[in-house]
């Protein structure tokens, strides 16, 4: 039996129209999601895979970098924090003057 047999059979008339409207809604959502998608051919398709991936593999590195920039801060500040000089948390973080300033104010 099907799980939407079984949902009905569990269910009043009145939950059951309910449950009918939005089990409705959801299949005209997924065909009209369907009828909007171009038809693709294969090279298409794999065009598309394609720029996918480079677009993963860009947003991985942009992140990674990210928490590169985030660690070197955080170490900065526990830095400053132990009264360790700007000049050397700027030799050992890699940040620029600039940078451990702000992090000063």
């Amino acid at each position: 039996m099907s799980q939407k047999k079984q949902v009905i059979k569990k269910v009043g008339s009145a939950k059951r129209r309910k449950y009918d409207s939005a089990w409705k809604k959801e299949e005209i959502k997924k065909i009209e999601e369907e009828l909007k998608m171009p038809y693709l051919t294969s090279w298409e398709r794999s065009a598309k895979k394609e720029g996918k991936k480079e677009g993963l593999k860009e947003g991985l590195k942009e992140g990674l970098k990210e928490g590169l920039k985030e660690g070197k801060l955080e170490t900065a500040k526990r830095m400053l924090l132990d009264d360790i000089s700007i000049e050397k948390v700027i030799k050992y973080t890699g940040l620029t003057e600039k940078e451990v300033k702000a992090l000063m104010n």
